[in-house]
């Protein structure tokens, strides 16, 4: 997580990256490699699987995407509405992915379209990135009666249009704390719905939404009932779901998640009167695309067993994203997407996966060092100028609130109004964006600490505002790197009189005045940042001129 929020509250770091993308200019488009000769096959056109295809083809491999669904993206269209993620915004993303020359075949299932074996043979790798297509049932008696759908088939409905005239009752009760839900109950208020209640099993310090998510919901109307758990929908008299009754409940020992266990309490339930249930709790592996036998090894939700680098038992075929890791975040899936494509890549090219190295960068401080801009090559002006900002030029970043997402005002949004489209948050104009930005605290930089050249004068123990840097005695450490014997063999060596220096990186602010102050210029700060081998083509030049 942040550490800004040791200070106050973490950086809104979605927010920032949509910044970058609203202000972005003229995209840079890609163009298709030459032809390496070699075909995949991505199942999905979701975030894992159109950042797979992305990846691969950057090496020249020709690859179709096939997509179930008549749009591509998958739960991005198909499971956010669009006043949370307009359509436009989706479209140019995935036409930037299409640059790269990859086909995309939409409404084609796999297992009835063309067969899982007539794909394998077509290509010569292929990805499965089907996501999580089947609703988790709630299995209360009633379940089945008209009026009671689940979150995702209700979406999907409205999002893809698969219906003329989807059906919106007046008393909706979503039961469900998740992301779904919350699309659900939102939803159903701009869709007609004159009460909305959202109903959780647990409390308010456990639902896996963020606050911010929860205020909104709650400004546009919707109530939200805490500690309660359904026990059964019940008919009315002409068949249609009525109402639905719940059982209150109380918090017992954690779960397997780590979250305490939501028991009922005998002889609290009570019903709610509605004409609307959504089941909103979950989703699921869809593994009927696949023959039964298929894989020799398969796990207990029937989804094929997958080695470190995505590869199940078959070995053309590869796995990733939610298909493996149940429901996560779009950003995760892409970020396995990519992942597996690598593997992929290193299986029919032949070539090694290249190893994660690091870059480490002096940051200097304007009138006390002299930048190498050969050292700081790739390395952002903003990382750079960090210290001589803070120290010289003057920067609030540490009395800086977390800046307000702006959002549209409540009468805007189209609540009863049958409108579904209008965006309710409009991101932040530059300004606003660039006062967030400063107030990160810069975890890339470190300060490094040479014992040679440090005379235990103290001063920076002295000038540290936050008092993360302390003078100990060798005794008070345990370990040095995890080693326990690093330490005794240190205490050994150094003797009784020894004293070491201990920074805490997790609360350190990064300002620099410690390197500052530092009369021997023991105390530097340096930029990290990860890179694969082979190292960038300068590095040894950087080396020789700051040698």
């Amino acid at each position: 997580a942040c550490r800004r929020q040791i200070v106050d509250q973490p950086i809104g770091i979605c927010y920032l990256k949509r910044v970058a993308s609203d202000y972005r200019g003229e995209t840079r488009r890609e163009t298709p490699p030459p032809p390496n000769g070699k075909t995949i096959g991505v199942i999905g056109a979701g975030a894992a699987g159109l950042s797979a295809a992305r990846q691969v083809a950057r090496q020249g491999y020709r690859v179709t995407i096939y997509e179930a669904m008549p749009v591509p993206s998958g739960m991005m269209w198909a499971g956010v509405p669009e006043w949370r993620l307009p359509r436009d915004v989706i479209m140019e993303e995935v036409e930037l992915i299409l640059d790269l020359g990859i086909e995309l075949r939409l409404n084609t299932k796999i297992g009835e379209d063309i067969s899982f074996q007539d794909l394998i043979d077509s290509h010569d790798a292929v990805v499965i990135a089907a996501g999580n297509q089947n609703v988790t049932p709630v299995r209360i008696p009633g379940e089945d009666l008209p009026g009671v759908v689940p979150g995702l088939t209700f979406l999907e409905e409205i999002n893809l249009e698969l219906v003329p005239d989807v059906f919106v009752g007046k008393r909706v009760v979503t039961v469900g704390g998740g992301f779904t839900s919350m699309d659900c109950v939102r939803s159903v208020l701009r869709l007609g719905a004159e009460r909305s209640i959202m109903t959780y099993r647990r409390s308010a310090h456990e639902i896996p939404v963020d606050a911010l998510e929860v205020e909104e919901t709650e400004l546009e109307g919707c109530e939200i009932m805490y500690m309660v758990s359904p026990t059964r929908c019940i008919a009315g008299e002409d068949g249609h779901v009525a109402g639905i009754e719940f059982v209150r409940n109380e918090l017992g020992a954690p779960d397997a998640s780590g979250r305490r266990r939501p028991e009922p309490v005998e002889g609290s339930e009570f019903v709610i009167e509605c004409d609307q249930v959504i089941i909103a709790i979950g989703q699921y592996q869809d593994n009927s695309f696949f023959p039964k036998d298929f894989f020799p090894e398969v796990d207990r939700r029937g989804v094929p067993k997958v080695n470190a680098e995505g590869r199940t038992a078959h070995p053309k075929v590869f796995a990733c994203g939610d298909y493996i890791t149940n429901p996560l975040n779009f950003i995760s899936a892409i970020g396995d997407g990519k992942r597996v494509a690598e593997h992929v890549h290193s299986q029919l090219s032949g070539l090694p996966i290249p190893e994660p190295d690091f870059e480490i960068t002096r940051v200097p401080i304007e009138d006390l060092h002299t930048p190498n801009p050969l050292m700081a090559e790739g390395v952002a002006e903003w990382s750079t100028s960090t210290m001589s900002r803070r120290l010289r030029w003057g920067d609030n970043y540490t009395s800086l609130q977390r800046q307000i997402m702006p959002t549209l005002p409540l009468q805007e949004r189209g609540l009863l109004a049958d409108e579904t489209t209008l965006e309710v948050e409009l991101g932040y104009p530059k300004p606003v964006g660039f006062d967030e930005a400063k107030r990160c605290l810069q975890c890339q930089l470190n300060i490094f600490i040479d014992g040679d050249r440090c005379i235990l004068c103290n001063g920076c123990v002295d000038i540290c505002p936050v008092g993360v840097i302390e003078m100990i005695s060798t005794d008070r450490i345990y370990s040095i790197d995890s080693d326990v014997s690093l330490a005794e063999l240190a205490r050994a060596e150094l003797g009784p009189n020894a004293v070491a220096m201990i920074i805490d990186e997790l609360a350190c602010i990064r300002c620099g005045a410690c390197v500052e102050w530092c009369p021997t210029e023991c105390l530097t700060m340096e930029h990290y940042r990860p890179v694969p081998l082979p190292a960038r083509e300068s590095a040894d030049l950087a080396i020789v001129a700051d040698g």
